[in-house]
């Protein structure tokens, strides 16, 4: 009986299977979203039901239940299309509020919005820019085209994968064809799955292991792409790279937007730091440039930054964030009282990613060739004229944080809608002039005064497609400071820098793996084949062709490695004492008075608020060293900043 029963079983489950009408699927998913009534039709288990006699009875040739199955098919059907034009018309609606509610500071004159159309109006046709910019492929790796990653930002395979949803024949991770993806092998309807159900083994594995750590720094973060457009000549003064030389040229670019101390969970509009990482993918090399929303980093000693960091997320003990914490370490370190003042005045508490100015906050060096002048540079992200940066107050983050994707969400439709774009700028100093400088152009804690050392104008940075894979091609690019063209070096005083030209790496070794550098998205135009380094062989970090053949030493009489003039790096001057140089005893605090006084009654009424709001959440003995910091940096800003934690007491804040 048991042996009748398992027949009928499997010619049952053959002849439904070989039976069941295909699904002519000719819609197009709306941002890969999966319609909703396809779980309707992935429940239904009557396929797998056993078949009784009473069932056999009714199977006697006639396609009635054909009928029935083309019946639910035409049903989902329906049920698919109506999902579809739903979600078409609340996207339409959403994009109508959104261009009716656009932001004040955004487009309170009319010449800002005629500035505004002139910087984006190639956003939503760049079908004619993207024809200019130089895409490179390579004929023997198929697989792997750099140009259309950079530029479109979508990673294509050899066949690539078009827009629409045409049938696909479910393969095992070996190729090989699975009549039903749907549905686990089980012995009976409700019996146990068997080992021979290695589709499923391997699918339920690879779910395991589908997260990659986070970043431990700049976790929360969105990405774009688009291309950078040299306008100036700016470029070909100061550098030989051919990024900046080429007036009317234009980079692929790939950019990263994240948020600094908070978790990839946490939301993205709250205070805190903003940073971009941008790629540059260009014939001599990709170049990673690194930003952040303030102009002065927090510390100038790398190893203090690990205790930045732990100071300003949660504690230990119970896993809450402490008020406490974070200004026990502001107190106690001046030299973060530059950066500190300015977060609390707007450069920590931006609306979103789009409306702020970044900086490099690193000092890089610049030279045309090996005998020619010397310059040391600052970059710049600037808004277009027109726009301005909107800061918003401690309470108004909240209120906007109850939606946790709102800077996300902000950034990917503006650049759906119109494109972005910002002005990459540079401050430059001579190298025979940086000694004569009122301050350590080095230190990372110091603002290059723009009313001294202007920002000049080297392009623009346009932003025009969002990422088609947010896996892909925001959380496995990796960006490394130490990526940078020809024409411009890292420099050795820069004591912030010099601690990120290791933790950058070794962070990507670590959350990416061996060979994070041969990801799609991280290769220089040109793939694999671009990079030639035939002495680093096999082991996990190859999955590429490992160079074949060729010799995996250098030097040999198949090939020859080019080798260029000898390069001066710079120079030291003098031998120094090689010890742990105590860094402290430096000035803090002339630059916050600096700043202090330029800024406007508005910027300085935010300033108080948000930073009393902040501080008046700490214990009262930790409150009291910060006032004593505070004193020390103005008798104005004691006052103000005590009057307001008095005024928050009185009232029971």
């Amino acid at each position: 009986m048991l042996l009748r029963t398992l027949f009928v079983l499997l010619i049952t489950i053959h002849l439904t299977i070989t039976q069941t009408p295909e699904i002519e699927e000719k819609e197009e998913y709306l941002d890969g979203d999966v319609p909703n009534s396809f779980g309707n039709l992935l429940d239904d288990t009557s396929l797998f039901e056993m078949t009784t006699e009473n069932d056999q009875e009714n199977s006697d040739g006639s396609n009635q239940g054909d009928e029935i199955e083309e019946e639910e098919l035409d049903e989902y059907k329906q049920d698919y299309q109506q999902n579809a034009n739903d979600n078409q018309e609340e996207e339409e609606e959403e994009e109508e509020e959104e261009a009716k509610e656009e932001s004040p500071k955004e487009s309170n004159q009319s010449d800002t919005d005629e500035k505004e159309g002139e910087y984006f109006e190639e956003s939503e046709h760049d079908a004619t820019d993207d024809e200019d910019i130089k895409q490179v492929s390579d004929p023997i790796i198929p697989s792997i085209d750099i140009g259309t990653i950079s530029v479109n930002f979508t990673i294509e395979s050899s066949q690539p994968i078009p827009q629409k949803n045409p049938k696909y024949q479910f393969t095992s991770y070996s190729g090989a064809p699975i009549e039903d993806p749907y549905h686990t092998i089980t012995i009976g309807s409700y019996g146990p799955i068997p080992m021979i159900d290695s589709s499923f083994q391997s699918q339920i594995q690879h779910f395991d292991r589908e997260r990659i750590p986070e970043r431990v720094y700049g976790a929360r973060g969105a990405g774009a792409s688009g291309y950078f457009k040299c306008t100036t000549k700016l470029g070909k003064k100061i550098s030989k790279s051919g990024i900046l030389t080429e007036v009317g040229s234009k980079t692929p670019i790939a950019v990263r937007f994240s948020t600094m101390n908070t978790g990839k969970g946490s939301p993205d509009l709250q205070f805190d730091m903003r940073g971009v990482g941008i790629k540059f993918y260009s014939d001599q090399g990709n170049w990673d440039l690194l930003f952040l929303s303030c102009p002065v980093f927090p510390i100038r000693d790398p190893l203090k930054f690990i205790n930045l960091v732990h100071s300003q997320r949660k504690d230990p003990k119970n896993n809450v964030y402490s008020y406490n914490r974070f200004w026990d370490y502001i107190s106690l370190n001046p030299e973060t009282l530059n950066s500190i003042v300015r977060q609390f005045s707007g450069c920590g508490t931006t609306k979103g990613y789009r409306l702020t100015n970044y900086y490099s906050i690193n000092t890089f060096r610049s030279f045309r060739g090996d005998d020619e002048e010397v310059y040391y540079i600052r970059f710049k992200l600037e808004l277009p004229d027109g726009i301005e940066p909107y800061a918003l107050s401690l309470r108004e983050l909240k209120d906007l944080s109850s939606d946790p994707d709102w800077a996300t969400r902000d950034l990917y439709k503006t650049i759906k809608r119109k494109g972005w774009t910002f002005i990459l700028k540079v401050q430059v100093i001579k190298g025979t002039e940086i000694s004569k400088l009122p301050f350590n152009p080095f230190d990372a804690t110091k603002e290059w005064p723009e009313d001294k050392i202007k920002p000049l104008e080297l392009g623009e940075i346009v932003l025009n497609r969002n990422p088609t894979n947010y896996f892909t091609q925001v959380e496995q690019i990796a960006f490394d400071p130490s990526n940078v063209p020809p024409g411009i070096e890292t420099t050795f005083g820069d004591t912030v820098l010099q601690g990120r030209l290791f933790t950058y790496l070794d962070a990507q070794y670590y959350r990416l793996g061996a060979n994070f550098n041969l990801l799609p998205i991280n290769l220089p135009p040109g793939g694999v084949y671009a990079i030639h380094q035939p002495d680093v062989r096999d082991g996990a970090g190859r999955c590429d062709w490992n160079y074949g053949s060729l010799p995996d030493y250098l030097k040999n009489h198949e090939f020859n490695v080019y080798i260029g003039k000898e390069k001066v790096y710079g120079k030291v001057g003098y031998l120094e004492d090689i010890t742990r140089f105590n860094r402290d005893a430096k000035d803090n605090y002339s630059q916050v008075r600096k700043f202090l006084a330029r800024i406007d009654k508005s910027t300085k009424k935010l300033l108080i608020e948000n930073m009393s709001q902040h501080l008046g959440k700490a214990k009262k003995k930790t409150q009291a060293k910060f006032l004593k910091r505070a004193k020390k940096i103005s008798e104005k800003f004691y006052e103000a900043l005590k009057r307001a934690l008095k005024s928050r007491e009185s009232v029971g804040i």
